[in-house]
């Protein structure tokens, strides 16, 4: 459930911030508004599944669709492995708080190792320049030629 919530959620940042441009693309939305897209797309994001030929058409929703793919990896590991911990061998029954506060003592240093890396890369790749002027199927409109 919380998942799901989490998902409409994310929905609906990417509708107000990419909704109109789908809804006036000749291509665009099927009907009055494009939420339902919107709400499609964040669910086939949460579950990586692919989500057809919708696509984020700004820089703000591309963003919206990384941190909604990044949130729905991260809660799917982190609903198994906290389901892993409740259930140590030899360990006495714990509350889910408990569970929660070992999860935490126990996996945080990793989880901000791999993110920090992430982040770097991320910052190297964005401060190359890529020059694809010369390509004639580069989409002039998507930054660095990317597309």
């Amino acid at each position: 459930v919380f998942h799901l919530l989490l998902s409409f959620i994310w929905a609906a940042l990417f509708y107000a911030v990419d909704g109109k441009q789908w809804e006036e693309a000749e291509d665009g939305s099927i009907g009055a508004s494009a939420f339902d897209e919107a709400l499609w797309m964040m669910f086939c994001v949460a579950h990586q599944l692919t989500f057809g030929e919708f696509t984020p058409g700004t820089e703000a929703g591309r963003a919206i669709v990384c941190l909604a793919a990044f949130e729905a990896y991260w809660f799917q590991v982190m609903a198994m492995a906290l389901v892993l911990v409740s259930q140590l061998a030899g360990e006495r029954r714990v509350t889910i708080l408990g569970v929660c506060q070992r999860f935490l003592k126990l996996a945080w240093p990793s989880f901000v190792a791999f993110y920090t890396i992430v982040i770097l890369l991320a910052v190297v790749i964005a401060a190359v320049d890529f020059d694809n002027s010369g390509d004639p199927d580069r989409d002039p409109d998507m930054p660095h030629g990317f597309g």
